[in-house]
């Protein structure tokens, strides 16, 4: 055996001690000073921007785990006019990966909230920055996109309409991309309202496909209009278009009880 001087001791000890002890916690610190600095927030909010096509501001923000980053005050608002278009108090968002409908791994984010508001003027530059996506005007990669919330509240005036177990998404199917909403209107019917609105790549030019189920006998106004709204503007391609359909005269009733 090689008997080490007590200098040599004492030195071996002294770099243990740094590299296994002061090293790692100088790393720990500065790593969680730099996830709360401001330019931090401000490339995760460019990231989620991207992402969304519209402009996101992030109160605040804590990476939970790998991979998983919740929002404090996260806000959606018009590129242009810079008008808000979405709030929400707090959301959990989790990039990950999923497989898609021709066995693709593609990146994904998963977007998980309590509690979400937005007003019917925010409605149309929604189906905007939707249509963008689903033509692939973004610029950037396509991403699968999951969204749930608890609580979806509609505000058109001075009324609210909550809107529950909201779940939606845009995915790429065999035909083309695909987006999805589905909820259930509080204090109303049971059955939710499923709408689908499908990217047919396969047509030369490319076609809308929009969808509409539900079982309700009756609908809000504000709900009638956010489902005029993110129907697709080719009446062509929009069954409400037609005048005689179940779907047509349940809208133009809420159009009615509006007035």
């Amino acid at each position: 055996m090689v008997r080490l001087h007590d200098s040599s001791r004492r030195q071996i000890c002294m770099v243990l001690f740094l590299g296994l002890c002061v090293l790692p916690t100088l790393a720990i610190g500065g790593w969680a000073i730099v996830r709360r600095l401001p330019w931090e927030r401000q490339a995760e909010a460019a990231r989620l921007a991207g992402e969304l096509g519209l402009d996101v501001s992030i109160d605040a923000m804590a990476h939970t785990q790998p991979g998983v980053v919740r929002y404090t005050g996260l806000k959606l608002a018009d590129p242009e006019t810079g008008r808000e278009l979405l709030c929400c108090d707090e959301v959990e968002a989790t990039w990950t990966s999923m497989t898609d409908s021709h066995g693709q791994t593609r990146p994904a984010v998963v977007l998980a909230a309590r509690q979400i508001e937005s007003t019917a003027s925010a409605w149309q530059r929604l189906r905007e920055s939707l249509r963008r996506r689903l033509e692939r005007q973004s610029g950037t990669p396509e991403i699968e996109v999951r969204v749930t919330a608890k609580q979806w509240t509609l505000r058109e005036g001075g009324d609210l309409q909550v809107l529950e177990n909201v779940e939606g998404g845009i995915g790429l199917t065999p035909e083309g991309i695909r987006a999805l909403l589905e909820f259930r209107i509080a204090g109303g019917s049971k059955s939710p309202v499923r709408m689908q609105i499908v990217r047919n790549r396969r047509v030369s030019p490319p076609a809308y496909a929009f969808d509409l189920d539900t079982a309700a006998d009756c609908m809000p106004p504000s709900v009638a209009t956010l489902i005029r709204a993110l129907a697709p503007s080719d009446e062509s391609q929009n069954p409400l278009a037609q005048p005689n359909s179940r779907l047509a005269r349940l809208l133009s009733a809420a159009d009615a009880a509006r007035k």
